[in-house]
């Protein structure tokens, strides 16, 4: 795969390959999130929907950097993980009052890191500040919602952006490596920690999914690879990864390969060797 280099970031001295894709995945879209869309600032309130998720977690860590106040929500067996990455309100995400708590708790918020969708949007619409308050949204795991333009003229007069890390280093490049050197600075700094991810065989990948899916751990599942297959004959072997000045360097998320229907390809951002 051939990629731009200064869309690449170094895989920090002493991280796996596995801890080092979260900074291209959970890390880069939390700090794209707060920063660079957000404007999130000191003492603002910002709440994280699924806090304890790879992104979420992500999000506490650099928002309690930043000196923002954080809501944030999660089932209540995980809240203890939140607060020690630095949350001052935590929440559980399925409370039916959930709003007016949050309005309690926090009053209105600044800035609402929205991956739920359907089940907490309204929310987020509701407890956002008029006018000076952002939603920023980079996913719909529960389903689509709407918002009308009768909503936001008269309603919930917020500010909704949208985020994909990958049309944002597609067609922001410059704000996509602007994000790479600031988590270049944070790691080294020890803001951003390598994590734990959890590491299953490709031939678990299932119920490795299925374990994700029922939301029994906040920690990161990555696939490993057993055994891939070769290219078809006359073609190029795909390198997983590009040689830059520095070292390794990590894949763009955004990176597609379109192998055989048949075939027993993985993609991963962090493969060193190839194929193999």
């Amino acid at each position: 795969m051939v990629m731009p280099a200064d869309s690449a970031l170094p895989v920090p001295f002493g991280w796996s390959d596995a801890q080092a894709i979260g900074l291209v995945l959970n890390w880069v879209t939390a700090l794209a999130a707060l920063k660079p869309l957000g404007g999130t600032r000191a003492g603002e309130v910002v709440r994280v929907h699924a806090a304890a998720g790879g992104v979420g977690q992500a999000a506490v860590r650099l928002a309690s950097h930043y000196c923002a106040q954080i809501v944030a929500t999660a089932s209540p067996s995980k809240h203890h993980v939140l607060h020690a990455l630095g949350a001052g309100h935590v929440l559980d995400s399925r409370r039916p009052d959930l709003a007016d708590e949050i309005a309690r708790t926090a009053g209105g918020v600044d800035l609402v890191l929205e991956s739920v969708g359907r089940a907490t949007f309204r929310t987020s619409l509701v407890v956002t500040r008029p006018f000076t308050g952002r939603i920023v949204v980079f996913g719909g795991a529960s389903g689509e919602t709407t918002v009308s333009t009768h909503d936001l003229a008269f309603s919930h007069q917020v500010q909704i952006k949208g985020l994909h890390i990958g049309a944002l280093a597609t067609d922001a490049p410059s704000i996509y490596q602007g994000l790479l050197l600031e988590l270049e600075a944070l790691v080294a700094a020890g803001v951003c920690p390598p994590g734990t991810p959890e590491v299953h065989p490709l031939a678990d990948g299932p119920n490795a999914a299925g374990t994700t899916r029922c939301r029994r751990h906040p920690r990161q599942t990555r696939p490993r690879p057993v055994a891939l297959k070769r290219d078809r004959p006359g073609r190029n072997r795909a390198s997983m990864s590009a040689k830059a000045k520095g070292g390794d360097r990590l894949a763009e998320p955004f990176a597609a390969l379109i192998p055989e229907p048949t075939s027993s390809y993985v993609k991963s951002s962090s493969m060193r060797n190839g194929w193999s």
